[in-house]
C-alpha cells in the first residue's frame, strides 16, 4: 500500500522476523535523505533484540520498541499510527 502511494527511488524497507514462535514478518519503512539515521539504528537494535514467543499485531510491536521513560519515541501515537498503516 505504501508502495503503490509513494512511488519513490527513496523509498527503503528491511523486513524483519520477530516471535520465537509466531515468526511474524514485519517491516521496517523509511524515506533514504529525510529519516534519521541514529533514530533506524535505534529502531534496528530495539526489533532485534525482541525475545518475545508471539507478536499478533502492530500495537504488540510498538509496545515492545517504545521507550518506557522518556527519549525517542515519546510520539508513541505517532510510531503506532505509521505501523498501524503498515499491518
Amino acid at each position: 500500500m505504501i508502495i503503490k502511494r509513494l512511488p519513490i527511488s527513496e523509498l527503503q524497507f528491511e523486513t524483519f522476523t520477530v516471535g520465537k514462535l509466531s515468526r511474524t514478518s514485519s517491516k521496517l519503512i523509511w524515506i533514504e535523505g529525510i529519516s534519521n539515521c541514529k533514530l533506524l539504528d535505534e529502531i534496528r537494535n530495539r526489533i532485534n533484540n525482541i525475545d518475545i514467543d508471539m507478536v499478533d499485531g502492530v500495537g504488540v510491536l510498538a509496545e515492545l520498541i517504545k521507550d518506557k521513560g522518556t527519549g525517542i519515541f515519546l510520539l508513541e501515537g505517532k510510531v503506532y499510527h505509521f505501523l498501524r498503516l503498515l499491518s
